[in-house]
């Protein structure tokens, strides 16, 4: 994400190409603004006769605009062409660039260029030197910024005031971050990057633990802020910590900051280690993602108070009526109430009281297993309680379809899938930890089935098809985090 103000919460991403801000979705777009976020790196700038690239923050030279020139256009469109590919490692007339004939390879200490149609020597393989990795790993950061508003650059040039800010003030990174109108962990790379050792200040945690303690004690609930007793094993440095824990509720609140868990610091077991800690002593132990905090607190305060029994209203599902519902309104509810958002889905179902839809079912073919159906999404309006919901609309399905057998998936981070255990499911079996992607200039996690290496030759800037797919991910700035897994529940007809 580019910043993530408290103000910006609710908010959607929108840029004229050069500006990006944040926007209420309800009020009518600027003129020539449009939703999403800028790329990032360079720009490109035209005198009308010539054109070139400039770092995004670099300010525009006089007699320059932005933009290229339509013979730079033409010139490239008709590279690309003769190519027969839309593919930039092709040259002027077809043939595979310089760039792209040769490979990099390394003993470890020393990297060469060869041909590759050459053999690797003895004791080289293909990749940079490990000092080489680490400069391009540095220099790749520097230059990979986002847009700054004016304000922003001022603090950029001055960031030793910060800084100084940082050590007598005690805030911490989170609260800086927040102060100079920044995104998560921003400052935290910056000092980084300049040498400049940061100081652990914890008062009062995280922006996401002091949102989530404020609305614990709005409601009177009692808990321990990162707590290490729970899950100490009694030796020195064998603890691990909760950041929130309600023991009254046998409830543990994880609030994972996406830079602070990504494999390289946490590993890929971490949090499914934490959770059947949890649950071998009789916890529950719920696990969000600071960008869900960010960008969808009011679902995650649902999900807590539900696992509270906070939930301020509850209906009786035979005061409802059964409805279909379109494409649309399934979507917009899904993203509202539901922590994973919308998803396609050809069957939705859902519940209304006095004609508002308060509950939603969806269901489609089995999408990864030899299933015939797959319950997709079932949520219910936040901080409500339907009583009967969930199998008033999954009898309707049945009696509607007759379906054979039905699977769906509960991810184990925050849901225990009881509710299907209660509509006649069976549990199957729980699928390991999986990953996420993310970049720390867009903080946004990604499904990896979009970053498989077969697609990566398209998608990063520097590809090698002798790495696997994880090193050409962090070789272009990507990090990925683990989650807990889905556990697998199946129906199937008598």
């Amino acid at each position: 994400m580019t910043a993530m103000p408290p103000s910006a919460l609710g908010k959607k991403i929108i840029n004229n190409g050069k500006v990006v801000k944040y926007h209420d979705p309800l009020l009518p777009l600027p003129d020539g603004f449009q939703y999403g976020r800028l790329k990032l790196g360079f720009k490109w700038i035209t005198d009308g006769v010539n054109s070139k690239t400039i770092k995004v923050w670099e300010e525009i030279p006089d007699g320059w605009r932005a933009g290229r020139t339509s013979s730079e256009k033409t010139r490239e469109i008709k590279r690309r062409q003769s190519a027969g590919e839309n593919n930039p490692m092709y040259g002027t007339k077809g043939e595979l660039s310089p760039a792209y004939q040769t490979i990099l390879i390394t003993d470890g200490t020393q990297q060469k260029r060869i041909k590759k149609t050459d053999d690797i020597p003895f004791g080289w393989y293909a990749g940079m030197s490990d000092v080489a990795k680490a400069n391009h790993s540095a220099n790749t950061a520097r230059e990979k910024l986002v847009y700054f508003d004016e304000e922003q650059l001022k603090i950029l040039k001055n960031i030793d005031l910060v800084y100084e800010d940082h050590i007598k003030s005690k805030l911490s990174l989170c609260q800086l971050d927040e102060k100079y109108g920044f995104y998560k962990n921003f400052f935290a790379t910056e000092f980084r990057k300049r040498g400049l050792q940061h100081k652990t200040h914890t008062f009062g945690g995280s922006a996401q633990e002091r949102d989530i303690g404020s609305f614990l004690k709005q409601n009177n609930i009692d808990y321990i802020s990162n707590d290490r007793k729970l899950l100490s094993n009694g030796k020195a440095g064998g603890q691990l910590e909760i950041d929130i824990l309600i023991p009254s509720a046998k409830l543990g609140i994880e609030l994972n900051g996406l830079y602070w868990h990504e494999e390289q610091r946490k590993g890929k077991k971490l949090h499914i280690t934490k959770h059947k800690k949890c649950k071998s002593l009789g916890y529950t132990l719920l696990q969000f993602w600071d960008i869900e905090i960010l960008e969808k607190i009011d679902i995650v305060k649902s999900i807590i108070g539900h696992n509270l029994n906070l939930s301020k209203n509850k209906i009786y599902a035979r005061k409802t009526k059964i409805v279909e519902v379109d494409s649309q309104t399934a979507s917009d509810f899904l993203n509202n109430n539901h922590i994973q958002g919308e998803v396609s889905a050809p069957i939705r179902y859902g519940l209304t009281l006095n004609n508002n839809l308060i509950a939603l079912m969806t269901f489609s073919k089995a999408r990864f297993s030899n299933h015939e159906w797959e319950m997709i999404r079932f949520c219910s309006l936040l901080n409500t309680s339907i009583v009967g919901g969930a199998n008033k609309l999954f009898q309707h399905f049945i009696n509607t379809h007759n379906p054979n057998s039905v699977v769906t998936y509960a991810d184990i981070r925050l849901f225990d899938g009881k509710v299907y255990e209660k509509l006649g499911f069976s549990h199957s079996h729980n699928t390991p930890p999986a990953y996420f992607y993310f970049i720390e200039e867009e903080y946004w996690l990604h499904n990896r089935m979009s970053f498989q290496k077969k697609l990566l030759s398209k998608k990063l800037e520097r590809f090698d098809p002798n790495l696997t797919e994880y090193e050409n991910m962090r070789n272009n700035g990507w990090y990925r985090v683990w989650d807990c897994g889905q556990s697998v529940w199946v129906w199937n007809k008598d």
